[in-house]
C-alpha cells in the first residue's frame, strides 16, 4: 500500500496508482498479490507499533467510512424512492393501462439483481472499487435526470409538447440507465467501506456492515415518506427534485476524500486464474489417474480433492492459497442458498403484508371519521425496527462472545430465519382472525388511492407483531449475509463474491417465488390459495406453506453449519508471505482476532469460530 504523498500520515496505509506488484505463484509470472496493498518505500511496517497496528478510529479512516455510509444513505433515498413510485409514474405520467406497468416493473425487478455481479467483477479485475462506485453513481444520476425530463411541462413554454410515445421511450431508457448504475455501485460500496477498517480486525468489519445496512435502511426510511407524498399529491416535480439533490449531495460527499481512500489495485487475471485452476485441477487429475492405472505399485500420496491437483506440491502451477481460495468460493455457494430461500419468503412478505393492511381497519377511532394511518405506516415501522436494533446488535454480539457464545455469520442468519418464521406465523393468525371478523359481518369499504377494498373492521395494529419480527429478521439476515459474502470471498474477488450473494438472494428468490405460486395454485386448483385478491383466496394456508419453507431453510442451514469451516484468508496469507506489510501478532486481519492454525474452525466444533475469537 502506498501513502498519499500529500499527507504526512505515515502510520495510515493509503493507496495510490503506483502500487507495486508481488508474484505469489501461478503460471503467469506477472500475477499480483491477492491483496496488493503496500506501504510507502520509506516506511517500515515492523519499525513501530503504529505501523503494525492499523487504527480504524483514526480521524482520516473514520472520515472515510463515514462519507461512504452517507453516500450509501443518499443514493438509497434516490433509488428506492423511484422504485416505490415507479408504477404510479407509469400510470399518471405515461398513461400505461391494463396492468402493463406492473408487468414491466416485474421484469426489471427480476433482472436488476443480476447486474451487481458484473459491476463487482469489473471492480475486481479492471476499474477498481472507487472508480466503479463513481461510475455507478453518475449513471444513476443520469437515469434520474431522464425520468425528471419526462415530467417537465414543455407545453407551458413551447407550442408543442413531447408525444406520449417519446416520453415512454425516454422513460424506458432512463429507467434502464438507473438500474445499470446500480450495477456499478451495488456490489462495491459495502466491500469498499469494509476495506477502510479491514486491518483493525473482525470486530471493526462486523460493526461496519451493521452500520452499512443501517445506512441503507435509513435511506429507505427517508424514501418512503417522499414516495407517499408523491402518491397522495401526484407531484413528481417536487419529489424528483428532492431525489436529484440528495443524489448530487451523496456524490459530492463521496468524492470529498478523493485519493485518501484505502483502495486495492484490480487484478486483471483474478477471474481467469479461477478458471485456470479449475481446468488444471481436472486435467492433472485425469493425467494422474491414467498414470496410476499404468503403474502397478504406486505409493504416491493422492490429493484430497480435484482442485488440489493444481497445487505446486502435487505437480500443479499454483500455490496452496490460490487453490484453496477457489475451493472455498465454490463451498460458499450452498451457504448463499440459505439466504435465497429466506428471500423467497421475504418477497411474499413485502407483497402480502401490504395487501393485508389495505383490508384492515386503518382508523385510530371511528371508521371514516377519525385519523387514517398513511399507507406506508407499517413499512416505516419495520424500517424503524431495523434502525433501532441494528446498532444494539453491535453491542450485543461482543457481550455474548464474552459469555462464551459463538456468534458466527451463519448462526446469525439462522436467527434471522427463525424470526422470519415467527413473522409469517403471526401473519397467518392475523389472516385467520381477519376472515372470521368478516364472516361475522365486520366489513366496510376502505378506499386506498383510486381503488376501494372490502376490508375487515379488525384493527390494523394486529399487524405489529409480524412487522416487528420481519424487521428483526432483516437486521440479522441481511447484515450477516453481506458480511459473510465479503469475509469468505477471495481477497481479490470481494466484489464478485458480494455480487454473487446479491444475485442469489435476488433473482433466485424472484424466480423461485413465481414457481412456488404456480405449484401451490396447481395443487389447490379448485379453490386457489394464492390470489391477487386475498379475500377470494386462502392466504392463511399459503402462509403455512411459507412457514414450512422457513423450517426447511433452518434445517438446511443447520446441516451447512455442522461442516462449514471459515476461511481466515488474511491470516493464511500472512503465514505464507503474501502480505509482507502485515504483522501477524497485531491482529490486522479480516477474519479473526488472532492468527489461526491451518485448520479453520467450524460452527459446531469445540474451538472458537469466526465471530467469537477467530481462532481454531
Amino acid at each position: 500500500m502506498v501513502l498519499n504523498p500529500k499527507k504526512k500520515q505515515e502510520s495510515i496505509p493509503l493507496v495510490t496508482k503506483e502500487t507495486p506488484s508481488i508474484n505469489h505463484g501461478g503460471t503467469d509470472s506477472s500475477s499480483v498479490d491477492s491483496s496488493p496493498e503496500h506501504h510507502a518505500p520509506n516506511s517500515n511496517p515492523h519499525a513501530s507499533e503504529s505501523h503494525a497496528h492499523w487504527e480504524s478510529d483514526h480521524p482520516l479512516h473514520r472520515r472515510a467510512y463515514t462519507q461512504i455510509l452517507i453516500f450509501q444513505s443518499l443514493i438509497s433515498v434516490a433509488f428506492l424512492a423511484v422504485q416505490e413510485n415507479i408504477v404510479l409514474y407509469c400510470t399518471e405520467v405515461l398513461f400505461y393501462v391494463d396492468g402493463g406497468a406492473p408487468k414491466m416493473i416485474e421484469v426489471y425487478a427480476a433482472l436488476v439483481p443480476c447486474l451487481p455481479v458484473f459491476g463487482g467483477l469489473l471492480a475486481d479485475i479492471y476499474a477498481g472499487r472507487y472508480k466503479m462506485i463513481k461510475i455507478g453513481a453518475f449513471t444513476t444520476l443520469a437515469g434520474l435526470l431522464l425520468l425528471t425530463f419526462d415530467i417537465i411541462p414543455f407545453e407551458n413554454w413551447f407550442a408543442r409538447s413531447i408525444s406520449i410515445e417519446a416520453k415512454r421511450g425516454i422513460f424506458i431508457f432512463g429507467f434502464t440507465v438507473m438500474f445499470l448504475g446500480f450495477a456499478g455501485y451495488g456490489a462495491n460500496v459495502g466491500p469498499f467501506a469494509a476495506r477502510q477498517v479491514e486491518q483493525a480486525g473482525e470486530k471493526a468489519v462486523r460493526t461496519l456492515f451493521h452500520w452499512f445496512y443501517w445506512s441503507t435502511t435509513l435511506g429507505l426510511a427517508i424514501a418512503l415518506p417522499i414516495a407517499d407524498y408523491v402518491d397522495r399529491v401526484i407531484n413528481f416535480g417536487v419529489g424528483f427534485a428532492i431525489l436529484t439533490v440528495s443524489l448530487v449531495i451523496g456524490i459530492v460527499v463521496l468524492m470529498c476524500l478523493g485519493s485518501d481512500y484505502v483502495e486495492v489495485q484490480p487484478q486483471r487475471d483474478a477471474l481467469f486464474r479461477v478458471f485456470k485452476i479449475i481446468y488444471q485441477g481436472i486435467r492433472n487429475r485425469v493425467i494422474s489417474s491414467q498414470q496410476e492405472e499404468r503403474e502397478t505399485d504406486s505409493s504416491r500420496e493422492r490429493p484430497d480433492g480435484t482442485l488440489d491437483y493444481a497445487k505446486q506440491e502435487h505437480g500443479g502451477s499454483y500455490c496452496r492459497l490460490n487453490v484453496d481460495q477457489v475451493k472455498h468460493l465454490l463451498k460458499t455457494l450452498p451457504a448463499f442458498h440459505t439466504v435465497t430461500i429466506y428471500a423467497i419468503v421475504y418477497y411474499f412478505m413485502t407483497i402480502i403484508y401490504y395487501e393485508q393492511f389495505k383490508r384492515l381497519n386503518p382508523y385510530l377511532g371511528d371508521i371514516g371519521e377519525s385519523v387514517h394511518l398513511p399507507n406506508v405506516t407499517f413499512e416505516l415501522y419495520s424500517t424503524g425496527v431495523v434502525l433501532l436494533f441494528t446498532p444494539i446488535f453491535c453491542y450485543l454480539y461482543p457481550w455474548l462472545e464474552k459469555k462464551g457464545v459463538k456468534v458466527t455469520p451463519l448462526r446469525r442468519i439462522g436467527v434471522g430465519v427463525f424470526f422470519c418464521l415467527l413473522s409469517v406465523l403471526s401473519a397467518c393468525l392475523v389472516e385467520v382472525h381477519r376472515k372470521v371478523v368478516m364472516a361475522d359481518g365486520g366489513t366496510f369499504p376502505n378506499p386506498v388511492g383510486n381503488t376501494t377494498y372490502e376490508a375487515s373492521t379488525l384493527s390494523c395494529f394486529t399487524l405489529v407483531p409480524q412487522f416487528t419480527f420481519g424487521g428483526l429478521a432483516q437486521a440479522f439476515v441481511r447484515v450477516a449475509g453481506l458480511e459473510f459474502a465479503y469475509l469468505e470471498g477471495p481477497d481479490n474477488l470481494k466484489g464478485f463474491s458480494t455480487g454473487l450473494y446479491i444475485l442469489m438472494s435476488g433473482v433466485g428468490s424472484y424466480i423461485l417465488a413465481k414457481i412456488l405460486i404456480l405449484l401451490i395454485n396447481a395443487m389447490s386448483y379448485a379453490s386457489p390459495w394464492y390470489t391477487s385478491e386475498i379475500n377470494d383466496g386462502h392466504m392463511q394456508y399459503f402462509f403455512l406453506v411459507l412457514v414450512g419453507v422457513q423450517l426447511f431453510d433452518l434445517i438446511y442451514l443447520g446441516l451447512i453449519c455442522r461442516k462449514y469451516e471459515y476461511a481466515h484468508w488474511r491470516e493464511r496469507a500472512v503465514r505464507e508471505g503474501a502480505f509482507p506489510d502485515v504483522v501477524p501478532g497485531n491482529d490486522p486481519v479480516t477474519s479473526g482476532y488472532a492468527v489461526v492454525p491451518d485448520t479453520s474452525a467450524s460452527d459446531t466444533d469445540g474451538s472458537p469460530a469466526r465471530g467469537a475469537e477467530g481462532a481454531a
